[in-house]
């Protein structure tokens, strides 16, 4: 089996830096790179959107469908996760293991420079988490990188 270099950066990425987090157990919110002081904010059951309000808090955990990707769980109740549902993103209670909402809910993470990293989504994977222009994040093919790059900051 031939492994592609971007498969195997995307499993040395999440090593060092998922297994990381995991390790020591640590909280993680959501920035925008282009727009420091702009975070992830979302309530359950609710669409998530970038605000210059506190983030919302979330573990980065190994992936839903496949361990060398990655899922946000929230950090305020274990049966929530990010994902997508017609291309948007929302924090939904998770129903049960094997279901759609678990490939919704995972994606590739691919460090840049400077610290940042973008999210691939696993089940479309020309998309990527990006900013709409009313600041509603959602899951877009040709995502410019000024509204689909982020910094993961410990919390």
């Amino acid at each position: 089996m031939k492994l592609s270099y971007r498969y195997l950066l995307t499993i040395l990425t999440v090593f060092l830096f998922v297994g990381n987090v995991h390790s020591q157990d640590k909280r993680v919110g959501i920035a925008l790179q282009s727009e420091p002081g702009k975070n992830i904010l979302v309530e359950k059951n609710e669409q998530a959107k970038l605000s210059d309000k506190g983030p919302t808090l979330f573990f980065l955990q190994k992936g839903l469908v496949d361990p060398s990707l990655v899922s946000f769980r929230y950090a305020l109740n274990e049966s929530y996760y990010l994902r997508h549902f017609n291309f948007v993103i929302n924090l939904h209670k998770r129903p049960k293991p094997g279901t759609i909402f678990d490939a919704d809910a995972t994606f590739r993470m691919e460090k840049g420079t400077d610290n940042t990293v973008r999210f691939n989504s696993f089940n479309y994977p020309d998309r990527y988490l990006a900013v709409r222009s009313d600041g509603v994040l959602i899951v877009q093919a040709n995502a410019p990188l000024d509204k689909s790059t982020f910094i993961i900051q410990d919390k």
